[in-house]
């Protein structure tokens, strides 16, 4: 087949597929699903990030023994929060695509992050790629320095 492409305008283009732009609900989240999307997140890169010891199970934990992400989840469940950039999955806390780490789970990320020797800069953006919690910046930057 010999095919050429041409731009049109979308006002223009009248034979428009309307399947591709339907809004499609997203199906339930189940906890498997939960656990393997974190998993995902915090072991997304072998090269990058191993966590074997920051599985779902052991985020839920730390989260709901966490004193401030315990009553953050509490808030948010009674829907008593402003801020929706927090949401929960499978009782694990998320900012937008970021795992919140509780306090007690913190040195494990940082020295899993450091481990790839990387530098300050990258590896602030390796971080704000998958985890957040809010004084990471400075805790990388004293570790790093």
């Amino acid at each position: 087949f010999n095919y050429t492409v041409c731009f049109k305008k979308g006002l223009e283009n009248s034979n428009v597929d309307c399947l591709s732009r339907a809004p499609i609900k997203s199906p339930e989240r189940t906890d498997t699903d939960i656990n393997r999307e974190v998993r995902l997140i915090l072991e997304s890169s072998v090269d990058h990030i191993e966590t074997p010891t920051l599985t779902h199970q052991a985020l839920k934990e730390a989260t709901l023994k966490d004193e401030n992400l315990s009553q953050l989840l509490k808030q948010l469940r009674e829907n008593r929060v402003e801020d929706t950039e927090y949401t929960i999955e499978g009782d694990v806390l998320f900012r937008g695509p970021r795992v919140v780490i509780p306090v007690s789970m913190q040195p494990a990320v940082l020295q899993e992050l450091h481990r790839t020797h990387v530098g300050v800069t990258k590896m602030k953006q390796l971080a704000r790629r998958y985890v957040y919690w809010k004084s990471i910046d400075s805790e990388i930057e004293r570790l790093v320095r």
